[in-house]
This record gives C-alpha cells, structure tokens and sequence, in this order.
C-alpha cells in the first residue's frame, strides 16, 4: 500500500482539489487491486502477488470462500484509499 500513499501525496501536493483527487485514488486502487487478481506473478517484478498470498493464508487458516477476489478487492479497496486519502489530506494541510 505504500504506492497508494506515494499516490495521494503527489495528488496532494500537485494541487488537485477534493473530489478529483479522490476519484483519481479510488480508481486507481480499483485497477490496482484487478491487476493483483489477474496475475498471479507480477509480470515485472517477478514475485507473487499479494492476491495469490491472500489466497495461501486462507489455505492454511482453515479454507478459501467461494469467492475470495471480491474479499481481497473489498480490503484493498478500502485500506487503500484510507491510506491514499490520509497521505492526500496531510500534504494538503501541509503545502496548502
């Protein structure tokens, strides 16, 4: 998630307003987290994708639910843009 607070700062800091940053955020936490469930090895990288991990631990704590991607998107969608938000409203507060 730290690219989504690297995201939100530079929205913050670039001087876009409220909404448009916050659009801008959601949106791409929604593609980000659709790319993470589409590969299961990120093509440039070379390593899991959190998706496929997120998969393993509910392996291993007791079985997977019938449809683990809308669980994953849900988390990703809402710690993502808390995070992004958070880092968005403190440049705002701190470049005005």
């Amino acid at each position: 998630m730290v690219w989504a607070i690297l995201v939100g700062s530079i929205l913050g800091s670039g001087g876009a307003d409220i909404i448009t940053g916050g659009i801008v955020l959601v949106c791409m936490v929604v593609l980000k987290g659709i790319f993470e469930i589409a590969f299961a090895i990120n093509p440039v990288t070379r390593t899991p994708s959190p998706y496929q991990l997120y998969i393993q631990n509910l392996q291993n704590t007791g079985g997977v639910p019938a449809a683990p991607w809308k669980g994953f998107l849900v988390q990703h969608v809402i710690f993502g843009t808390l995070l992004g938000s958070g880092a968005f409203l403190l440049t705002r507060a701190i470049f005005g």
